[in-house]
């Protein structure tokens, strides 16, 4: 009996030892974890913070396009007034009034450049053809000359061809 006993003891003693280990070395083995439990504490913690930085960012991006959409209404609501500006309206330089004096011996050239200069032509090369094709370029008067930039070239050529 006293063997018996011994051989109790040490099974006793050796399943001890045995629950010992799986407890502290293997813990989920017997549901113990309490790592993992703390872990998940953790990662709680830490995806409730990811969850309110997703709200947060949900919101944030939901504001953004309510300002998208804003700016796109407005930038429609531009170009359709600037095309109904655009139908309506032409564009109208504004008128130039200038004083052309003219001294012996000026060549077409300089007094063409001196117009494009003044803003009365809008083409050296066209009023100089203009003036060539009717015979005019030997007819330029001398003096001072009132001329507007909404004259034609050939009211300007009647206007510094005639005396």
């Amino acid at each position: 009996m006293k063997e018996q006993m011994r051989g109790a003891a040490s099974a006793l003693f050796f399943s001890g030892i045995v629950l010992a280990y799986l407890y502290f070395f293997h813990p989920a083995i017997l549901g113990t974890d309490y790592t993992e439990a703390e872990e998940n504490v953790a990662d709680n913690g830490i995806l409730l913070e990811l969850e309110e930085t997703i709200t947060e960012l949900e919101t944030l991006n939901q504001s953004l396009e309510n300002d998208r959409q804003v700016l796109e209404e407005e930038i429609r609501r531009l170009e359709d007034n600037r095309e109904t500006t655009n139908q309506t309206e032409e564009y109208n330089p504004p008128l130039i009034h200038a004083m052309l004096e003219i001294s012996p011996g000026e060549t077409s050239s300089v007094i063409s450049e001196r117009l494009f200069d003044l803003q009365i032509i809008d083409s050296r090369n066209a009023f100089e053809a203009e003036l060539n094709e009717h015979n005019r370029a030997d007819r330029i008067q001398t003096g001072s000359f009132f001329l507007t930039s909404d004259m034609d070239n050939e009211d300007i050529i009647e206007t510094i061809t005639n005396p």
